[in-house]
């Protein structure tokens, strides 16, 4: 891959995916958006992302976020790419925040890979391959409590997210 379409998919993610407020908030999530900023509450804690972030005091804004999450009973995850501003990454050191696991993106364009059953064109998940990832992060096989739970509907909620949540339908 040239380092201009390395670029162009970094650019890419950045606009379309870093610091944007999802479609749909997570389950059981209060999704926030401010000053450039997302929140996202998850009751217990919350995080803390951003595309583009441009402040004259981030300082100021590293403390504004901190008293918004204690404020909420929340402690403050605030997620932090290799791009960021300097001056940021150091307003959250010197506030007390530490660095944790390092992600990395990896990105390919779509046309680029084979079919894979399960998931579509543009990357998202068919049901069929939610299913693959539950068999597959849990070793059980979930087909017949899927046709179980489409026999005896309806129910408040899917079983995929009642799956993902741990609780029942």
């Amino acid at each position: 891959m040239t380092a201009d379409a390395v670029t162009e998919l970094l650019t890419r993610y950045q606009t379309e995916v870093e610091g944007r407020v999802p479609a749909r908030a997570p389950v059981g999530a209060v999704v926030e958006a401010s000053d450039g900023l997302v929140r996202v509450h998850y009751a217990t804690y919350g995080t803390v992302e951003h595309r583009d972030l441009v402040a004259d005091d981030y300082a100021g804004l590293v403390a504004r976020e901190q008293r918004h999450f204690a404020a909420c009973r929340e402690r403050v995850e605030w997620r932090v790419p290799d791009h960021a501003p300097a001056g940021l990454a150091a307003a959250l050191l010197e506030a007390g925040f530490t660095t944790g696991p390092t992600r990395t993106v990896l990105a390919i364009r779509a046309a680029d890979v084979p079919a894979i059953v399960g998931f579509t064109a543009n990357g998202g998940v068919t049901r069929e391959g939610r299913v693959r990832q539950i068999e597959a992060r849990t070793g059980i096989e979930t087909q017949w409590l899927h046709d179980a739970s489409r026999r005896t509907g309806p129910h408040w909620r899917s079983f995929d997210e009642a799956w993902a949540d741990g609780r029942a339908l």
